[in-house]
């Protein structure tokens, strides 16, 4: 299944079978990170404080900042209300308010990629490309299936990032990482791209140039909308505040 992108901003109505995924380039401006400081959690303050990098703690305060703010306008709730728990391996989550909303998210050099979906398990994988030793690292981290589709493909280093990011893509989405084992993934090409098993499927698509990106979710999925934020940050926060009028209830329905 293709993504449709686009750069509008959205209406942040997610539909029956969709998934959204935004695409936003962590490049902040002042403005926006005076913006955005305010609206983390002390936890995730304390997070962006113990970053050696200016650079990176910017990135991270982005990342999080803008995860909260495309949530809430989604959830119809305060940005800096909504509450995070974390399963073992580290898989985030909303606790408040309570709702049938899930989300993943990825980030890889100056790109963070978040997915949002409803009624779903989903994870997602943004890798940059960049010259490897394809072969080499799949023997160490793939199954002989995996190493089979490189040595079949034309271009082995594109199979590797497609069949890394749609792997790591499954492993967030049922909470694990890839320290589980990358070779314990089994997959099948098909003519829509990887297939896991009947409730599993794996989309791959490039959202930008020099990166690979997966989508993995169970469940009937109908379409993939993508929304690009990727050369003026400061108009995405000018927009109206789709966050109002605030939910006053912890249950959130969705058309």
């Amino acid at each position: 299944m293709q993504v449709q992108w686009t750069k509008s901003d959205g209406d942040f109505i997610l539909k029956k079978g969709e998934v959204h995924l935004w695409l936003v380039s962590l490049k902040p401006t002042q403005s926006v990170l005076d913006f955005i400081v305010p609206l983390l959690a002390p936890e995730e303050a304390d997070r962006a404080a113990r970053f050696y990098q200016t650079r990176d703690c910017q990135r991270f305060i982005l990342a999080r900042g803008l995860l909260r703010i495309i949530l809430g306008r989604y959830l119809r709730s305060k940005s800096e209300s909504l509450l995070f728990s974390y399963s073992q391996k580290g898989k985030p989550e909303l606790s408040k308010p309570i709702t049938k909303l899930n989300f993943n998210l990825s980030h890889s050099q100056g790109y963070v990629l978040y997915a949002i979906g409803e009624y779903r398990e989903i994870g997602i994988d943004l890798e940059y490309i960049k010259e490897i030793e394809a072969m080499e690292i799949a023997r160490r981290f793939f199954n002989s299936q995996d190493c089979q589709y490189l040595e079949e493909s034309i271009n082995p280093q594109d199979m590797f990032f497609k069949l890394w990011t749609a792997k790591e893509a499954y492993l967030k989405a049922i909470g694990q990482g890839i320290a589980s084992g990358l070779d314990q993934v089994s997959l099948t090409i098909d003519q829509n791209g990887f297939y896991l098993n009947p409730t599993w499927t794996v989309h791959s698509f490039t959202p930008a140039e020099g990166y690979y990106g997966a989508l993995a979710c169970n469940g009937d999925l109908e379409k993939i909308l993508g929304f690009s934020v990727t050369d003026d940050l400061d108009r995405f926060f000018q927009e109206p505040d789709h966050s109002l009028p605030y939910a006053t209830d912890d249950k959130i329905e969705f058309s």
